[in-house]
């Protein structure tokens, strides 16, 4: 077995007939790597990567399948604004017609890098470590219509600031990364306009910072969301492990008794709380904690767990198998599988959703009962 998704993905792929891709940039961006292939190809592809891994879930479609991504974080090096070429992480190219984001994010990334030009901004070197503006995160609102411009400098020189004056978006923050690290988050030095925007997926009103996480499909996670809350529905208590800014937390709240969330980021914790009061939210509490070192003890009726890509571990799966039921959201089908070995559970649903369409990803849903 191949040792990631992509790969088994890609190997399918190969017997499959290619179309024109409708990106400009596809011959050189690593991104939508099966857009050549109709959708409802990709579909049949993705399907029996699942069933490589030994799953038996349904993929269902995204709701959107263009234009459905709520963030992008464009490097700014050797003059351009961009992504990476494929395949390397030395070379960027100038990102004119994305698919992804939105038409709008195109035209920003044209007038950053004019108006940087013309301000004598200069960009990064991630090479020799030289430079000044790193990236620039764009992040929208799909279903608000508000947008984020996050401009991450390498130095807290405040010429980024001439730049900012010229654009009007909700939100508008500078963030510095001093670090040699290339990560496009840091320390918030300043904003305009709002230091967050606002996101609604059914009722609820989620307010979104810099430097926090929320689904990058949100047209898919609301359905993600859904499926939990109706499998959820009529619980006492329920525990929320990674919560992030309270994304699940929030939305299922209304059909449960009360839910505990849990995150390890500072700042996601704040703006989940904001979130719940923003809503009118009382029987949902937020805790800053590591779910991996934190000693989990409750009667919870369901553990909801949805971790980064490395997935939960022998250590945690441990932990989680004092507790009957347990939802598993996962962005990784192999360490989930890998998960599954270490906890004490049967699937008795099991769940599958393109969340990233033209792209290799598969997201997977799993309720586990103790067996």
């Amino acid at each position: 077995m191949r040792n990631n998704i992509k790969n088994i993905v890609s190997d399918i792929a190969k017997h499959y007939e290619k179309v024109s891709p409708q990106c400009k940039h596809f011959d050189v961006c690593g991104g939508c790597s099966i857009q050549d292939i109709p959708y409802n190809k990709q579909l049949e592809i993705k399907q029996k990567a699942l069933e490589v891994l030994g799953f038996n879930a349904k993929i269902e479609l995204s709701p959107k399948i263009w234009y459905y991504r709520n963030r992008m974080d464009y490097v700014c090096a050797f003059d351009k604004i961009g992504l990476r070429k494929r395949g390397t992480w030395k070379y960027v190219f100038n990102v004119e017609d994305c698919k992804l984001l939105s038409k709008e994010s195109n035209e920003i990334l044209k007038r950053i890098r004019d108006l940087s030009q013309r301000l004598s901004i200069p960009f990064y070197d991630f090479v020799n470590h030289e430079g000044y503006l790193r990236y620039v995160v764009i992040r929208e609102g799909k279903f608000t219509g508000e947008r984020m411009l996050s401009f991450v400098t390498k130095t807290r020189d405040k010429k980024i600031l001439k730049l900012m004056e010229h654009f009007d978006e909700e939100s508008l923050i500078w963030i510095v990364n001093e670090t040699k690290s290339d990560v496009s988050f840091g320390d918030v030095i300043s904003w305009r306009n709002k230091s967050y925007i606002t996101e609604k997926l059914g009722s609820i009103t989620y307010k979104i910072g810099p430097n926090t996480f929320f689904q990058t499909n949100p047209f898919q996670a609301q359905v993600i969301f859904k499926r939990i809350k109706d499998i959820v529905k009529g619980s006492n208590k329920v525990l929320d492990l990674f919560c992030g800014i309270g994304s699940i937390s929030l939305f299922i709240s209304d059909s449960v008794g009360s839910v505990d969330g849990v995150e390890i980021v500072n700042e996601s914790v704040r703006y989940a709380k904001d979130s719940a009061k923003l809503n009118d939210i009382t029987n949902v509490n937020f805790r800053i904690g590591d779910a991996r070192s934190l000693k989990l003890e409750g009667n919870y009726d369901y553990v909801i767990v949805d971790p980064p890509r490395e997935g939960l571990g022998k250590k945690l799966c441990e932990k989680l198998n004092s507790f009957k039921r347990v939802i598993y959201m996962s962005c990784n089908p192999l360490s989930q599988k890998r998960d599954l070995e270490h906890l004490k559970h049967k699937i008795v649903e099991e769940y599958a959703f393109d969340m990233f369409p033209h792209t290799p990803h598969i997201e997977t849903l799993l309720v586990l009962e103790k067996a």
